[in-house]
């Protein structure tokens, strides 16, 4: 379900880290791009222009946001991973 995530991000910055934190707490595979190295910028730049801060998240090249949205948005999505996982079949009328 989420196949990719990108998170740029830089050192010393409180937010990053929190995201950061949540997914390796919650075990989720991701990419850190360091906005530092002129590529990685140039590159949240065009896929996000209108963001000035990090952390920011993309899920398959879907921009989520920065740290709180990215959070919330995890959350919706171990709950519905979770809910998936217990076998729950969706019946059409």
């Amino acid at each position: 379900m989420l196949n990719k995530i990108v998170v740029y991000s830089k050192q010393n910055c409180q937010y990053c880290e929190m995201l950061k934190s949540f997914l390796d707490e919650n075990e989720f595979d991701y990419e850190i791009k360091d906005v530092t190295i002129y590529e990685n910028l140039q590159e949240l730049k065009l896929a996000a222009p209108h963001v000035k801060t990090v952390p920011q998240m993309f899920v398959n090249d879907f921009h989520v946001g920065g740290c709180r949205d990215s959070i919330e948005f995890l959350k919706s999505s171990i709950s519905i991973i979770d809910w998936a996982e217990n076998n729950h079949e969706v019946k059409v009328a």
